[in-house]
């Protein structure tokens, strides 16, 4: 069965974050995040699918839409 890291990911589809914007990955063709100190249980990296343009150390608020092992899939509000 899925890992205690694992199922702790997947209980934390659907909530809002704020996420720190850490590097763009070019393979994924998203950027990888982490969440800010509200959300220690967090282990993986957020992978944020967004067109618009972020830099390096932008904070953006985030729905986690789904999770990929210990990973999270997370997409910016609107706004």
């Amino acid at each position: 069965g899925p890992s205690a890291m694992e199922r702790r990911a997947r209980s934390i589809v659907g909530r809002q974050l704020e996420v720190l914007a850490e590097r763009f990955d070019l393979a994924e063709g998203a950027w990888m995040a982490r969440s800010k100190r509200e959300a220690p249980e967090i282990d993986g990296e957020i992978r944020v699918a967004t067109q618009r343009r972020l830099e390096v150390g932008d904070y953006i608020d985030v729905t986690v839409t789904g999770s990929d092992g210990v990973d999270l899939i997370a997409e910016p509000l609107p706004g």
